[in-house]
């Protein structure tokens, strides 16, 4: 309302969020929809490499699209270190990159080869890396939209929604 008009959501960004929740839950890989679907279209990043199939269904087409911008607003917080090192963002971003060596590797097997660290992460990476410790509790999957971390519909709305300027004038309209 404050910045002109009914407050009314715009639909189409509502579809978007709501794409975006589908892909949250694609990428967090827990329900037994997103094991079926990974193991239908692989994980996220063969999606993002190989791009949707002709053949994928109309919802999954719609859904795919949204995957780069979750993986870019979401990370894991390291627990036992068991998400993968190359495909799950846990360090700011992830560090895939083709014919990396060990595609398989977890994270808490990586933080204890340093040779391996050196060899594939740059000098920064590699004291960032050797910054997080390793602790008896589950890796911990995070929405960096909000402080909880917790996903939320209204946040991504918040995030791709078009913003309007706000003019003075519109608050004694619609006051």
């Amino acid at each position: 309302i404050s910045e002109g008009g009914l407050g009314i959501q715009d639909f189409e960004t509502t579809r978007k969020a709501f794409q975006a929740k589908s892909a949250w839950n694609f990428i967090k890989g827990e329900s037994s929809w997103a094991k079926f679907v990974r193991i239908k279209y692989g994980d996220p990043i063969e999606v993002i490499n190989n791009g949707v199939k002709s053949n994928a269904s109309h919802c999954w087409k719609s859904i795919a699209p949204s995957i780069p911008y979750m993986i870019d607003k979401c990370k894991w917080i390291i627990g036992k270190g068991s998400c993968s090192f190359w495909k799950d963002n846990w360090l700011g971003s992830v560090l895939w990159k083709e014919h990396c060596p060990r595609p398989q590797i977890q994270v808490k097997d990586a933080l204890r080869d340093l040779n391996f660290l050196n060899d594939n992460l740059s000098a920064d990476l590699v004291t960032q890396a050797l910054d997080i410790p390793l602790k008896d509790k589950p890796d911990r999957f995070v929405c960096t939209l909000n402080r909880s971390g917790k996903f939320s519909l209204s946040s991504v709305y918040d995030d791709i929604r078009d913003r309007k300027e706000v003019k003075a004038w519109m608050n004694l309209l619609w006051c």
